[in-house]
């Protein structure tokens, strides 16, 4: 029964970095393949004829408007600065569980006359969240980062690849200049809310007839491919973006100002909830009780070698099919290792990240308040986990995890459940890390997020679903920070399972 009661949020987490991924391929910069890889600036994408551009599209799902998108170029000066400013505005609602929430998306870079990257700024807005990111280019191959959530403020520098391009503010299919079929190109961008530089592979598929507005035209099919996750695009001719297909639903169409921002009045319409994206229902027609200890379990639609599917839980026993043996994992009091925790090879799971505060006063303090003078390490963790359980509340929300932000807060769904419990356990130094998969609630495998502490050995534990020692339902597929769970989103409408066994 308790499970049932944390339907709605198993998992939120994953549609935010969908959220954040669609964007990303939808404002997203290349550069040209070529023979002796060189690398190529903001100049191919910025030619002068093309400056001064406007561009809009609405955001369709399932035939539903839900929102818009708007890039501009534009030449810019200002205090000795020459150059240009390249702007992207997104805004949408996504509905979630009967009710919508609203995302906002806005940033802008810089270019200087000689058409290199010289800052940009971020903001990314939901209902329960606002991000602020701002960068510098320090040198060719370095970044200065500033990331701003709730009153928590982390800077951190990154290296990055020469000329390289930032994430949803530049949308270089209008830059492009001439495509041909058969022709490839390369992203190489820098993800900002991961801190990670991804590569995404474009080809041009084809040319062929399109309605551009009850107008024929002929057009370029260009499909793009990140992390298995694959969006399709119609450009013209000259350059401009018509129609953007994205997986699962999404659709971005070229229009009109006066169109594309006019979308709320279809808000009170039937829309597509989105929850059905992040939940299988599985076959096999077997019953799952509560707290199971054993699992086997078939699964399709995933690349075995693209994941950590072999661990102190979960056992290999097939690659074709591929099929899992999963036990939960106990430990007693008695063999639990006391506190502190003194071992080298695991200090990177004791370490503060840009989301996992543990190093925050606040974080700290917290987590010696709520463990007090036990020096049992299992009986800290339970504690942490209680606490976390009992005191912020299950609500589903669109945001990127972040413990501070959570802690403030107090409410969230796993992934918030997360971040917040790996802060407070890091912070009394026990080895922790953020697992993502799915769990099964309810006769739905559901995208979830807990965690794994190192106590004498490695205990997955649930904070989400107040659970000592994870059900065997918990099916792990990564562990780290958000660029990992960022490779779950491939998986979406693309899994399956077949529960073969429960004990």
């Amino acid at each position: 029964m308790y499970k049932r009661i944390f339907l709605r949020l198993l998992n939120i987490g994953i549609l935010t970095l969908w959220i954040v991924l669609l964007l990303m391929l939808i404002d997203r910069e290349v550069y040209p393949i070529t023979r002796s890889q060189n690398i190529i600036s903001y100049r191919h994408f910025l030619p002068k004829e093309l400056l001064l551009r406007d561009h809009w599209m609405g955001i369709y799902l399932n035939d539903k408007k839900v929102g818009f998108s708007n890039t501009t170029v534009n030449a810019y000066e200002e205090k000795g600065f020459s150059g240009y400013q390249v702007k992207n505005e997104t805004e949408m609602y996504i509905f979630l569980f009967g009710s919508s929430q609203k995302v906002f998306f806005k940033g802008s870079a810089l270019i200087d006359t000689n058409y290199n990257l010289r800052n940009f700024k971020i903001d990314l807005k939901t209902a329960a969240q606002l991000m602020k990111i701002e960068g510098e280019l320090l040198k060719k191959n370095l970044i200065s980062l500033k990331i701003m959530s709730a009153d928590s403020v982390t800077k951190k520098e990154v290296l990055v690849p020469e000329d390289i391009f930032i994430a949803s503010i530049l949308t270089p299919l209008d830059f492009l200049g001439k495509l041909s079929p058969g022709k490839s190109y390369i992203i190489d961008v820098l993800e900002p809310f991961t801190l990670t530089v991804e590569k995404v592979k474009l080809s041009v598929k084809d040319k062929v007839d399109f309605m551009d507005q009850l107008k024929a035209v002929k057009a370029y099919v260009v499909e793009a491919d990140y992390k298995g996750l694959r969006l399709k695009s119609w450009v013209s001719e000259d350059g401009e973006i018509l129609r953007e297909e994205t997986p699962l639903g999404w659709v971005m169409v070229k229009e009109p100002m006066e169109k594309a921002i006019t979308y709320q009045r279809y808000l009170f319409e039937t829309q597509s909830d989105v929850a059905s994206l992040i939940s299988i229902t599985p076959s096999g027609n077997i019953d799952i009780p509560e707290n199971i200890s054993y699992m086997k379990v078939r699964l399709d639609g995933i690349n075995a070698s693209d994941y950590k599917l072999l661990n102190e839980r979960q056992t290999i026993l097939s690659k074709a099919p591929l099929t899992l043996e999963i036990k939960t994992k106990r430990i007693s009091k008695a063999d639990a290792i006391k506190l502190p925790i003194a071992a080298k090879a695991l200090e990177e799971f004791m370490q503060p990240s840009q989301f996992i505060q543990s190093d925050s006063e606040e974080i700290i303090r917290l987590a010696r308040d709520i463990t007090g003078d036990s020096k049992n390490s299992l009986i800290a963790v339970q504690r942490i986990k209680d606490w976390v359980f009992k005191n912020i509340k299950k609500k589903p929300v669109i945001s990127i995890p972040d413990a501070l932000g959570t802690l403030k807060r107090k409410e969230g769904d796993c992934n918030e459940h997360s971040f917040l419990f790996a802060a407070l356990s890091r912070a009394i130094g026990i080895p922790t890390k953020v697992c993502y998969g799915v769990v099964h609630v309810d006769g739905r495998f559901y995208y979830h997020a807990w965690c794994k502490v190192y106590i004498g050995e490695w205990i997955s534990m649930d904070p989400t679903l107040g659970q000592d020692f994870a059900d065997a339902t918990h099916v792990e597929f990564l562990s780290g920070g958000l660029d990992k769970q960022l490779d779950l989103v491939r998986l979406l409408g693309k899994l399956n399972v077949k529960i073969l066994e429960v004990k």
